[in-house]
């Protein structure tokens, strides 16, 4: 799943709770293939809505994990 790809990549803590998390607020049902940049500490929602694209942004293929300066 999404959530167990962004679990591996270090950005979420919890696949499990994340996955829950999308199925609450619906954004299970909009993520779409694509890519986007994550940043470390990126907040739930914030990677919620990027790989939802309701942040404007591109969609999500591979997670790549991005640092902050």
């Amino acid at each position: 799943t999404v959530a167990r790809k962004l679990f591996n990549a270090g950005l979420v803590d919890n696949a499990a709770e994340f996955d829950a998390y999308l199925m609450q607020h619906g954004y299970d049902k909009r993520i779409s293939v694509g890519t986007v940049k994550i940043p470390v500490g990126a907040t739930w929602n914030e990677i919620a809505k990027k790989i939802s694209g309701k942040s404007g942004s591109l969609f999500i293929v591979a997670i790549k994990q991005e640092q902050t300066d």
